[in-house]
């Protein structure tokens, strides 16, 4: 499937305003490149959003010993980011964001989003088998790579980061 295809495809699904595309697969999987790809093809507002500024900061993960899970359903606020995607069928909505400087969630990145047409939220803590998230997403798409080109593009990105 092309970009266009998956573009045209979302677009007929369309029924809601704003209408919500989940994007999930794998680390370094591609969901933020494709999220960037395909929301200038949408028509109307359509605006990206990541579930990385739902992770719990730092400090909380700390003190719950979750450090080292950083990533897994535990250490997301799954409420938060559900009352995030209820929120924007409604009106303006702060979503938090994560610095991949710190690693952490900063506050000073927060952006506000006002009812767009489309709303594109891409990231790990999406698809869980959870009430919240899952339930609040109109169209889910899974990215699903090789193992072999995970681990590649993972390290890559990892390499540039640190240098």
């Amino acid at each position: 499937m092309t970009l266009e295809d998956l573009a045209k495809a979302v677009e007929g699904l369309r029924r809601s305003r704003p209408f919500i595309v989940g994007i999930t697969g794998a680390v370094a999987s591609g969901k933020s490149t494709l999220a960037a790809m395909l929301a200038p093809r949408l028509g109307g507002a359509v605006e990206v959003a990541c579930t990385d500024g739902f992770l719990y900061p730092n400090a909380i993960l700390a003190e719950r010993g979750l450090e080292l899970r950083k990533g897994r359903p535990e250490t997301y606020d799954l409420e938060a980011l559900a009352t995030a995607l209820r929120s924007v069928r409604s009106g303006p909505v702060s979503i938090p964001a994560y610095s991949h400087i710190t690693y952490d969630v900063d506050p000073a990145l927060a952006r506000q989003i006002v009812t767009p047409d489309t709303l594109i939220i891409e990231g790990l803590a999406l698809g869980l088998e959870r009430p919240s998230a899952p339930d609040l997403i109109d169209c889910l798409i899974y990215i699903d790579a090789a193992e072999a080109d995970l681990e590649s593009w993972f390290v890559a990105r990892f390499m540039a980061l640190w240098e």
